[in-house]
């Protein structure tokens, strides 16, 4: 998966851990559907936020 995603493996570890990437576990394997860092992407983008232009005073 870390191929794939091309993210470090220790950080999929760790959402994995963590429990914020969406998996089957079975023993000590888990299995992630070919999404899941998508998934998670998609759940955590934070939007850009507005802010107004301030003017220079040279229009």
């Amino acid at each position: 998966m870390a191929a794939h995603s091309g993210w470090p493996e220790k950080r999929i570890r760790q959402l994995l851990k963590d429990g914020k990437l969406r998996h089957l576990r079975i023993g000590s394997n888990f299995y992630l559907p070919r999404n899941a860092i998508e998934e998670f992407v998609s759940d955590n983008m934070v939007a850009p936020s507005v802010r107004p232009c301030h003017s220079t005073g040279r229009e």
